[in-house]
């Protein structure tokens, strides 16, 4: 059985539903069909990057 890939946009999507309380993160592994770590490393890989992200702003002001 194929994975089920998602673009970045998307990824960031589903996290931006979770994160405004529209869904829980154990209806959105229902919704979506995707396991339970996969959204947690999701999250982790955006904290990570936001916070470089913040990180470089900050350096360069």
């Amino acid at each position: 059985m194929p994975r089920n890939k998602r673009n970045a946009l998307e990824k960031l999507n589903i996290l931006q539903e979770i994160e405004a309380g529209h869904i829980e993160v154990r209806v959105a592994v229902k919704k979506y069909g995707c396991a339970m770590s996969t959204l947690a490393n999701w999250q982790l890989i955006n904290f990570i990057a936001s916070t470089a992200t913040a990180a470089v702003d900050a350096f360069f002001i």
